[in-house]
C-alpha cells in the first residue's frame, strides 16, 4: 500500500496489476474459481464421504497452470483427453482427475443406474463449464426449455461412455507419476520383483497348508479337508481391465501353473484389481448321483462340469446371492473349468457343491469379498488348525518353517514400491460401446442407437475421423473421442467457450458477469447486458492466443473496474441494478479470502505451496455430527493451518464451519456462482469462534511486538494492517477511547483489551467488504 501511494507516475496502476498478476499467489486466488465449476472435493459423498485418493494433484495442477498463463485451450485439451495426447506427460494425466471429482456412491442399489448417473454427472459438468448450456436437462426428454433433443444429450454422452468407473483404487482410477522413462522402467522392475517374491512365498505357505490338509484327512477321514474334491487343477492368471467375461482362451495369461491346494484359489495374485483366472481340472465324483452346484462373484465367473456351463455369475447381483444349477454325474474324475474376474477391490468367489452322502463343502478357497464368509476349508481355517497340531502332524522343523514363510509373507503384503500417484482417466479400450437414447433415461430401456456428435443447436460440423494412432509409440488404449469433443470445444467453430470464459472472468472481478446466469446461456439465463462488449472480449481471449493473464489486464486497467463505489442519487434512480456498470458493486469477501485476510492481519499467513490438503481445527461436537463419527479428519499443525484455504482438505459431509457459514460452494454439482448470504451463524461465528479469538490473540501480540509497545501505535497499525488504507486521527482516537472502556467496563488489562479491539476488528464491515 505504501509503496503505491508513494509511486506519482502515471503508470503506478499498471505496475500493481502487472505484480500482483506474476505472483504466485494468483494461481492460488484464481483456481478457487475453476474448482467451484468443476465440483472439486478430497471425498466421495454418500454415507461413507471416503476420500479420493491423490485428488489434491489436480488441485496443484489448477494452480500451476494458471500460474504459467496456460493458453485456457491447452488447459481445456489437457483435462479433458491428457491421456490420449501424443506428447503427453504427467501433468495431463493428473488433469484428467477433471473425470474423478463427481460424488460416488460406493455401494450403489442399482450399479447400472449409478454408472449412468455418474456419466450424467460429467454431461452436465462438461456442457455447462465450458458451454454454458444445460444439455443435462434432456436427458429423459427433449430439453423443456432450450432446443436440445434428447438425442443430442446421449451423442455428447457418447464421448464419455467408454470411461472407466470411479472407484475406491486401482490401476484404472489411479497411476504412478515418472520424471522419465528410466524412473518408469526402474518402478515397474522394482514392482515385478515384489509380485515375484509375494508369489514364491504365497506358494510355500501354501504348498506346507496342502501338505497338511492331506495328512489330516488321512487322520480324520470324516471331516472334509481342503483340496479333497477337486485334483489335477491348474490355473492361468490374466491381469486387465473388463467390463464382462472376456473370452480367455484368445488372451495371453501373466502366468500359469499348478495349485497345490487343489481349490480354486486367488493366491497366484496379490493383487485386489483388475486380474482374471481360468482354472481347468478334474472333480473327483464319489458316486453316480444328482449334485447341486453353486457359484457365487464379486464381479463375472463362469462354471463348466462335463463340458457344459451349468452356471454363470453376472457380478452385478454379486456376494451373497449365488447361482446354484443341478446336474446328474458318472462316479470318477470330470473335467472342471471356472473362469472369474475382478474388476474393483476384492477376492469375491465361491464355489460349492452338494451330493449324495454329503452336505454343502467349498470347492474355493475365499468364499466372499475381504474373505468376510469363511469356510472351514479356507485359509484362515487352515492356518488355525496347524497352529494347534502343525508341530505334531509337520514336525517340528516343517512347522517352524510354516510360522517363518507366514510370516515373511504378511510382511511382502505389507511392502510396497514407494511411487507417487495421481488420480487419472482411464478407458474400456480403443473400442468404445454403442451409446443408445434410454426411454424415459431409463438405462433398461434403449431406443434408438446414436454417434458422437456436438450439439445439434450450434450446427457444428460432425467430429473429425479418429487417427488410426497420433502415437506410434504406444498403442491407443482409449478411443480418441473425448480429443475429438475438447478440439472442437476450443476450435473456431464453436463461440461459446471463448464467451463463458471472459463472462466468468468478468464475474469474478465485478461480482457478477456481463451473463450473469454464467453456466446457462440459454432462454432460461440471464441475457447478456453487454453483448458487443462479452463479444469483444471472447475475440481478445482467441487473439491473445487463449491466454487469461491479458485480458484479465485489460479488464483491471479499464475505468470501469477502477470506479467508485459510491451511490450516485440520479443515476441509482435510473438504473437501481446498476446493469450500467455506472458504479463499482460493492463486494464482500469469499469464505477463504476472509480466512486468509485474518491469517494474514495476524502475521502467521503460511505461503506454503501446493501437497496433501490439511485440516483445520474443528470442534468435537460438530465431529461427532459425521455419519462415521470420528472419520476422515486429520489434525494439522497450527503453522500448517495457518496456510490459505484453498488448500484445506474438502471432506463433503464436513465442511469448516468458518467456510460453511460464509457460502463455501456446494460441490455436489458444478457451482458457477457463490451467493453471498446474510444469516446469524455468520455473526455468531465471527464473534465467539474460537479461531477469530485465536487470531484475535495472535493479532494483538503482533501489535505489542511491531509497535514496541505503544498503544497509540498499536490501533494505528491494526487498522492499517487490517484495513489495508491510511487511517486518520479521530479513527486512532476512536479506538483509544474502546479500549479504555473495554478495560474500565469488563475490568480487564491492556493487552486483554487489545485482543478484544482486534477481534471488533475483524468483524467490521470494512474488513469484510471490498468498495
Amino acid at each position: 500500500m505504501d509503496e503505491f501511494l508513494a509511486d506519482d507516475s502515471a503508470g503506478a496502476w499498471e505496475k500493481v496489476v502487472d505484480r500482483l498478476l506474476a505472483s504466485e499467489h494468483y494461481g492460488e486466488r484464481w483456481a478457487r474459481h475453476w474448482l467451484d465449476l468443476v465440483r472439486y472435493a478430497d471425498t466421495n459423498s454418500f454415507e461413507r464421504d471416503g476420500k479420493k485418493p491423490h485428488s489434491w494433484r489436480y488441485r496443484d495442477y489448477v494452480i500451476r497452470s494458471l500460474n504459467e498463463d496456460k493458453p485456457f485451450d491447452r488447459f481445456v485439451l489437457e483435462q479433458l483427453a491428457g491421456d490420449e495426447l501424443p506428447d503427453k506427460t504427467s501433468e495431463t494425466m493428473i488433469a484428467t482427475g477433471y473425470y474423478r471429482l463427481g460424488v460416488w456412491d460406493d455401494e450403489p442399489a442399482d450399479r447400472l443406474l449409478a454408472k449412468y448417473d455418474a456419466l450424467d454427472d460429467i454431461v452436465a459438468t462438461t456442457g455447462q463449464v465450458f458451454l454454458g448450456l444445460t444439455v443435462n436437462c434432456a436427458r429423459c426428454h427433449d430439453h423443456k426449455i432450450d432446443p436440445i433433443p434428447q438425442k443430442d444429450y446421449y451423442s455428447l454422452l457418447s464421448f464419455f461412455h467408454n470411461i472407466t468407473p470411479m472407484a475406491g483404487g486401482g490401476p484404472h482410477i489411479e497411476q504412478p507419476l515418472f520424471n522419465s522413462d528410466q524412473a518408469r522402467l526402474s518402478y515397474a522392475k522394482s514392482v515385478a520383483d515384489l509380485e515375484q517374491r509375494r508369489n514364491v512365498a504365497q506358494a510355500n505357505v501354501t504348498a506346507i497348508e496342502s501338505d497338511f490338509s492331506l495328512q489330516w484327512k488321512l487322520e480324520n477321514p470324516d471331516v472334509d479337508a481342503a483340496g479333497n474334491d477337486l485334483d489335477d487343477l491348474r490355473y492361468r492368471y490374466y491381469r486387465d481391465s473388463w467390463k464382462s467375461l472376456p473370452v480367455f482362451d484368445e488372451l495371453k495369461p501373466e502366468s500359469q501353473g499348478e495349485l497345490p491346494g487343489q481349490l480354486f484359489d486367488t493366491s497366484p495374485t496379490t493383487r485386489d484389481t483388475n486380474y482374471g483366472f481360468v482354472y481347468e481340472g478334474f472333480l473327483k465324483v464319489p458316486e453316480d448321483g444328482e449334485y447341486e452346484f453353486s457359484l457365487d462373484s464379486d464381479d463375472g465367473s463362469r462354471l463348466k462340469i462335463a463340458d457344459q456351463f451349468i452356471l454363470q455369475h453376472d457380478g452385478i447381483h454379486g456376494e451373497g446371492s449365488p447361482k446354484t444349477s443341478t446336474m446328474s454325474l458318472k462316479s470318477g474324475r470330470v473335467p472342471v473349468r471356472l473362469e472369474y474376474f475382478q474388476a474393483l477391490f476384492g477376492r469375491g468367489l465361491s464355489v460349492s457343491w452338494k451330493g449324495p452322502g454329503f452336505s454343502r463343502r467349498s470347492l474355493s478357497v475365499t468364499a466372499g469379498n475381504g474373505g468376510e464368509k469363511k469356510s472351514r476349508h479356507d485359509h484362515k481355517a487352515i492356518a488355525e488348525a496347524i497352529q494347534k497340531n502343525g508341530e505334531r502332524i509337520l514336525g517340528k522343523e516343517n512347522f517352524e518353517r510354516y510360522t517363518k514363510s507366514v510370516k515373511n509373507l504378511e510382511s511382502l503384503k505389507q511392502e510396497h514400491v514407494p511411487v507417487d500417484m495421481a488420480l487419472v482417466i482411464s478407458e474400456h479400450g480403443p473400442q468404445p460401446p454403442d451409446t443408445f437414447v434410454f426411454y424415459r433415461g431409463n438405462p433398461q430401456s434403449p431406443r434408438d442407437k446414436v454417434e458422437p456428435a456436438f450439439p445439434s443447436i450450434l450446427k457444428a460440423p460432425l467430429p473429425d475421423p479418429i487417427p488410426a494412432s497420433e502415437n506410434a509409440a504406444e498403442p491407443s488404449k482409449s478411443s480418441g473421442r473425448r480429443t475429438q469433443l475438447a478440439r472442437w470445444l476450443v476450435s473456431r467453430e464453436n463461440p461459446l467457450t471463448a464467451r463463458v470464459t471472459v463472462n466468468r472472468l468478468w464475474q469474478h472481478h465485478f461480482g457478477r458477469g456481463i451473463v450473469r446466469s454464467s453456466n446457462n446461456f440459454g432462454m432460461m439465463g440471464d441475457p447478456p447486458t453487454h453483448p458487443e462488449l462479452l463479444d469483444w472480449l471472447a475475440s481478445e481471449l482467441v487473439f491473445q492466443n487463449w491466454k487469461l493473464k491479458p485480458i484479465h489486464k485489460l479488464i483491471l486497467m479499464s475505468k470501469t473496474y477502477r470506479a467508485s463505489s459510491e451511490v450516485n442519487a440520479e443515476a441509482f434512480s435510473k438504473d437501481p441494478l446498476n446493469d450500467r456498470l455506472w458504479r463499482f458493486d460493492m463486494r464482500r469477501l469469499s469464505a477463504e479470502e476472509l480466512r486468509d485476510s485474518i491469517h494474514s492481519a495476524s502475521g502467521v499467513l503460511n505461503s506454503k505451496m501446493f501437497g496433501p490438503g490439511i485440516f483445520s481445527t474443528i470442534s468435537k461436537e460438530v465431529l461427532a455430527g459425521q455419519s462415521v463419527p470420528g472419520s476422515g479428519w486429520g489434525d494439522s499443525s497450527p503453522e500448517e493451518q495457518a496456510r490459505r484455504s484453498i488448500y484445506i482438505h474438502v471432506k463433503r459431509s464436513l465442511i469448516t464451519p468458518l467456510l460453511a457459514d460464509f457460502d463455501f460452494a456446494d460441490t455436489d454439482s458444478s457451482c458457477p456462482v457463490r451467493f453471498a448470504t446474510t444469516q446469524p451463524t455468520q455473526a455468531l461465528g465471527m464473534i465467539n469462534g474460537a479461531f477469530t479469538h485465536n487470531q484475535a490473540t495472535v493479532f494483538a501480540a503482533r501489535l505489542r511486538r511491531e509497535a514496541d509497545g505503544d498503544l497509540r501505535a498499536q490501533v494505528r497499525m491494526a487498522l492499517e494492517v487490517a484495513l489495508s488504507k491510511k487511517i486518520d486521527d479521530p479513527s486512532v482516537e476512536r479506538g483509544m477511547r474502546l479500549i479504555e472502556e473495554l478495560q474500565a467496563g469488563k475490568n480487564i488489562n491492556e493487552h486483554r483489551a487489545v485482543e478484544l479491539y482486534c477481534l471488533m476488528i475483524f468483524n467490521l464491515n470494512e474488513f469484510s467488504y471490498l468498495d
